[in-house]
């Protein structure tokens, strides 16, 4: 009744990209892929900071302007 496929639709011929071109984008996305993880490695390394002995942690921090609630997250140390 249905046909069963045997293979899976490749979109890169689809779109007439050649060989060589599929597997430079796949290097490109692994590169991205690697970037993004070190520069978010970098980021929580760049703010944590010498907890020798302290329990740190992010609180929220809330007051009123305004009428307007306006609340920023704070690192609380202790």
């Amino acid at each position: 009744m249905f046909a069963r496929r045997t293979q899976s639709f490749d979109w890169s011929s689809a779109f007439g990209l050649p060989v060589k071109e599929r597997k430079m984008r796949r290097i490109s996305v692994f590169i991205f892929a690697v970037l993004t993880l070190v520069t978010a490695a970098m980021a929580t390394s760049a703010f944590a900071e010498d907890t020798k002995g302290k329990n740190c942690r992010m609180e929220q921090q809330c007051h009123w302007e305004n009428f307007k609630k306006i609340c920023v997250w704070v690192k609380v140390c202790r």
